[in-house]
Protein backbone atom coordinates (compact mmCIF):
# COMPACT_ATOMS: atom_id res chain seq x y z
CA UNK A 1 0.00 0.00 0.00
CA UNK A 2 1.55 3.46 -1.13
CA UNK A 3 0.47 6.76 0.52
CA UNK A 4 -0.83 7.91 -3.10
CA UNK A 5 -3.89 5.23 -2.68
CA UNK A 6 -4.49 5.90 1.04
CA UNK A 7 -6.51 9.01 1.25
CA UNK A 8 -8.30 9.62 4.64
CA UNK A 9 -11.47 10.48 4.80
CA UNK A 10 -11.25 14.34 5.05
CA UNK A 11 -12.94 17.03 7.00
CA UNK A 12 -14.40 18.32 3.46
CA UNK A 13 -16.08 15.23 2.65
CA UNK A 14 -17.64 14.69 5.95
CA UNK A 15 -19.07 18.46 5.43
CA UNK A 16 -20.64 18.14 1.87
CA UNK A 17 -21.98 14.93 3.38
CA UNK A 18 -23.93 16.75 5.84
CA UNK A 19 -25.30 19.49 2.73
CA UNK A 20 -25.97 16.45 1.00
CA UNK A 21 -28.36 15.09 3.43
CA UNK A 22 -29.80 18.62 3.52
CA UNK A 23 -30.39 18.83 0.94
CA UNK A 24 -32.06 15.21 0.25
CA UNK A 25 -34.33 16.25 3.22
CA UNK A 26 -35.07 19.56 1.84
CA UNK A 27 -36.60 18.15 -0.99
CA UNK A 28 -38.71 15.48 0.66
CA UNK A 29 -39.97 18.10 3.99
CA UNK A 30 -39.49 21.38 2.82
CA UNK A 31 -36.54 24.08 3.07
CA UNK A 32 -38.43 25.98 5.95
CA UNK A 33 -39.23 22.39 7.50
CA UNK A 34 -35.62 21.77 7.88
CA UNK A 35 -34.11 24.86 8.53
CA UNK A 36 -36.53 24.91 11.43
CA UNK A 37 -35.76 21.06 12.23
CA UNK A 38 -31.85 22.25 12.80
CA UNK A 39 -32.78 24.70 14.98
CA UNK A 40 -34.91 22.81 17.12
CA UNK A 41 -32.49 20.82 19.50
CA UNK A 42 -30.99 24.13 20.16
CA UNK A 43 -34.30 25.33 21.68
CA UNK A 44 -34.27 22.01 24.80
CA UNK A 45 -31.63 23.84 26.86
CA UNK A 46 -32.81 27.70 27.30
CA UNK A 47 -36.55 26.19 27.73
CA UNK A 48 -35.04 23.98 30.82
CA UNK A 49 -33.74 26.82 32.28
CA UNK A 50 -36.88 28.62 31.55
CA UNK A 51 -35.24 31.54 29.62
CA UNK A 52 -38.03 30.88 26.94
CA UNK A 53 -41.67 29.65 27.76
CA UNK A 54 -41.32 25.28 27.35
CA UNK A 55 -43.93 24.79 24.34
CA UNK A 56 -45.20 21.60 23.42
CA UNK A 57 -47.39 19.99 20.59
CA UNK A 58 -50.12 20.06 22.74
CA UNK A 59 -50.34 23.51 22.84
CA UNK A 60 -50.31 24.11 19.16
CA UNK A 61 -53.54 24.71 17.87
CA UNK A 62 -54.90 24.10 14.55
CA UNK A 63 -57.29 26.34 12.59
CA UNK A 64 -59.00 24.95 9.23
CA UNK A 65 -60.12 28.74 8.37
CA UNK A 66 -62.92 27.68 5.86
CA UNK A 67 -65.20 27.76 9.18
CA UNK A 68 -64.72 31.75 8.47
CA UNK A 69 -64.54 31.94 12.89
CA UNK A 70 -63.72 29.49 15.70
CA UNK A 71 -62.83 29.61 19.58
CA UNK A 72 -59.97 29.00 20.89
CA UNK A 73 -58.53 28.36 24.75
CA UNK A 74 -55.58 30.48 25.39
CA UNK A 75 -54.80 28.84 28.95
CA UNK A 76 -51.69 31.25 29.52
CA UNK A 77 -50.85 35.03 29.25
CA UNK A 78 -47.96 36.33 27.08
CA UNK A 79 -46.71 36.20 23.33
CA UNK A 80 -48.46 34.09 21.10
CA UNK A 81 -47.77 33.65 16.99
CA UNK A 82 -49.81 32.56 14.25
CA UNK A 83 -48.56 30.06 11.61
CA UNK A 84 -49.27 29.25 8.10
CA UNK A 85 -47.53 27.68 5.14
CA UNK A 86 -49.94 28.05 2.13
CA UNK A 87 -48.42 30.43 -0.51
CA UNK A 88 -51.05 31.97 -1.32
CA UNK A 89 -51.83 33.24 2.25
CA UNK A 90 -48.64 33.74 2.97
CA UNK A 91 -48.35 36.08 -0.25
CA UNK A 92 -51.69 37.91 0.55
CA UNK A 93 -50.36 38.45 4.25
CA UNK A 94 -46.67 40.06 3.06
CA UNK A 95 -48.31 42.00 1.09
CA UNK A 96 -51.10 43.41 3.35
CA UNK A 97 -47.72 44.06 6.12
CA UNK A 98 -45.89 46.35 3.20
CA UNK A 99 -49.40 48.48 2.61
CA UNK A 100 -49.45 48.74 6.50
CA UNK A 101 -53.20 47.13 5.96
CA UNK A 102 -55.52 45.68 8.87
CA UNK A 103 -55.10 42.06 9.27
CA UNK A 104 -56.82 39.88 8.57
CA UNK A 105 -56.99 38.10 11.52
CA UNK A 106 -59.59 39.28 14.50
CA UNK A 107 -59.12 37.83 17.87
CA UNK A 108 -61.96 38.85 20.57
CA UNK A 109 -61.99 38.19 24.22
CA UNK A 110 -65.46 36.14 24.06
CA UNK A 111 -65.92 37.06 28.07
CA UNK A 112 -65.58 41.09 27.92
CA UNK A 113 -65.23 41.61 24.23
CA UNK A 114 -61.96 42.89 24.14
CA UNK A 115 -60.28 43.19 21.06
CA UNK A 116 -56.96 41.93 20.46
CA UNK A 117 -55.13 43.10 17.69
CA UNK A 118 -52.04 40.98 15.72
CA UNK A 119 -49.37 42.68 14.51
CA UNK A 120 -47.58 41.33 11.08
CA UNK A 121 -44.09 39.18 11.67
CA UNK A 122 -42.15 41.65 9.15
CA UNK A 123 -38.92 39.12 9.29
CA UNK A 124 -37.78 35.85 7.45
CA UNK A 125 -37.88 32.13 8.89
CA UNK A 126 -35.24 31.82 11.55
CA UNK A 127 -33.90 28.61 12.93
CA UNK A 128 -35.49 28.74 16.13
CA UNK A 129 -38.80 29.60 15.02
CA UNK A 130 -41.46 26.43 16.07
CA UNK A 131 -41.30 22.76 14.19
CA UNK A 132 -44.47 21.97 16.24
CA UNK A 133 -46.08 23.98 13.50
CA UNK A 134 -45.80 24.18 9.43
CA UNK A 135 -44.82 27.18 7.61
CA UNK A 136 -43.72 30.31 9.10
CA UNK A 137 -44.75 32.76 11.60
CA UNK A 138 -47.22 35.57 10.27
CA UNK A 139 -48.68 36.94 12.84
CA UNK A 140 -47.73 38.03 16.88
CA UNK A 141 -50.58 38.84 19.03
CA UNK A 142 -50.24 39.15 23.16
CA UNK A 143 -53.15 37.61 25.33
CA UNK A 144 -52.90 39.80 28.84
CA UNK A 145 -55.83 37.11 29.95
CA UNK A 146 -56.27 33.51 29.55
CA UNK A 147 -59.61 32.76 28.44
CA UNK A 148 -62.01 31.78 25.50
CA UNK A 149 -61.10 34.15 22.81
CA UNK A 150 -63.44 34.48 19.46
CA UNK A 151 -60.60 34.18 16.43
CA UNK A 152 -62.43 35.70 12.82
CA UNK A 153 -60.44 35.15 9.81
CA UNK A 154 -61.51 35.04 5.60
CA UNK A 155 -62.73 31.48 4.71
CA UNK A 156 -60.35 29.33 2.75
CA UNK A 157 -59.31 26.05 2.22
CA UNK A 158 -56.14 26.32 4.25
CA UNK A 159 -54.77 25.77 7.83
CA UNK A 160 -53.18 28.06 10.35
CA UNK A 161 -51.80 27.58 13.80
CA UNK A 162 -51.97 29.01 17.17
CA UNK A 163 -49.27 29.03 19.87
CA UNK A 164 -47.25 30.41 22.23
CA UNK A 165 -44.02 32.98 21.10
CA UNK A 166 -40.70 31.54 22.15
CA UNK A 167 -38.85 34.18 20.10
CA UNK A 168 -40.85 37.39 20.31
CA UNK A 169 -38.29 39.23 22.76
CA UNK A 170 -36.47 36.48 23.48
CA UNK A 171 -33.75 36.04 20.73
CA UNK A 172 -31.05 37.38 22.52
CA UNK A 173 -31.18 34.57 25.27
CA UNK A 174 -31.33 32.46 22.33
CA UNK A 175 -28.50 33.48 20.62
CA UNK A 176 -26.47 33.25 23.69
CA UNK A 177 -27.84 30.20 24.53
CA UNK A 178 -27.28 28.72 21.05
CA UNK A 179 -23.87 30.16 21.10
CA UNK A 180 -22.79 28.04 24.59
CA UNK A 181 -24.31 24.70 23.42
CA UNK A 182 -21.85 25.43 19.81
CA UNK A 183 -18.98 25.75 21.91
CA UNK A 184 -20.03 22.60 24.56
CA UNK A 185 -20.33 20.50 20.97
CA UNK A 186 -17.44 22.00 19.39
CA UNK A 187 -15.01 20.69 22.30
CA UNK A 188 -15.54 17.12 21.68
CA UNK A 189 -15.99 17.30 17.88
CA UNK A 190 -12.73 18.99 17.67
CA UNK A 191 -11.06 16.80 19.55
CA UNK A 192 -12.58 13.69 18.03
CA UNK A 193 -11.50 15.67 14.47
CA UNK A 194 -7.92 16.09 15.73
CA UNK A 195 -7.44 12.91 17.38
CA UNK A 196 -8.52 11.11 13.79
CA UNK A 197 -6.55 13.96 12.03
CA UNK A 198 -2.85 12.62 14.18
CA UNK A 199 -4.10 8.68 13.78
CA UNK A 200 -4.51 9.11 9.96
CA UNK A 201 -1.01 11.20 10.32
CA UNK A 202 0.48 8.72 12.14
CA UNK A 203 -0.25 6.17 9.57
CA UNK A 204 0.68 7.90 6.51
CA UNK A 205 4.19 8.56 8.28
CA UNK A 206 4.28 4.91 9.01
CA UNK A 207 3.81 4.17 4.92
CA UNK A 208 6.10 6.31 4.13
CA UNK A 209 8.41 4.69 6.78
CA UNK A 210 7.79 1.76 5.37
CA UNK A 211 8.61 2.77 1.98
CA UNK A 212 11.60 3.98 2.25
CA UNK A 213 12.83 1.22 5.13
CA UNK A 214 12.00 -1.10 1.37
CA UNK A 215 13.79 1.44 -1.12
CA UNK A 216 17.21 1.35 1.44
CA UNK A 217 17.23 -2.35 1.62
CA UNK A 218 16.44 -2.91 -2.37
CA UNK A 219 19.49 -0.89 -2.80
CA UNK A 220 21.52 -2.07 -0.37
CA UNK A 221 20.96 -5.95 -1.82
CA UNK A 222 21.68 -4.44 -5.37
CA UNK A 223 24.69 -2.91 -4.00
CA UNK A 224 25.67 -6.22 -2.40
CA UNK A 225 24.62 -8.13 -5.01
CA UNK A 226 26.98 -6.23 -7.25
CA UNK A 227 29.88 -6.28 -5.12
CA UNK A 228 29.85 -10.36 -4.95
CA UNK A 229 29.69 -10.39 -8.81
CA UNK A 230 32.98 -7.76 -9.24
CA UNK A 231 34.21 -10.46 -6.68
CA UNK A 232 34.10 -13.31 -8.58
CA UNK A 233 35.21 -11.53 -11.74
CA UNK A 234 38.28 -10.87 -10.74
Amino acid sequence: MSPESYRPTSIRAIIFGIIAFIIVLSIFCGLSEVIKFVGSPFLILPEKLGWIPDVSKADVVTVNMKDKSTQIIFDRTGNYVVYAYNYDLLLMTDELAKANAKPWLAIVNSQNGHNIIPEYVQRGLTPFDSSLARGRPIFHFVVMESGTYQITYPSREVFIFFLPDQVTGNMGVILFSFIIQIVILGIPVWSILNTRHKKNQAKLDEIRNLKTTSDEKFWQELKRQRESQHGKTK
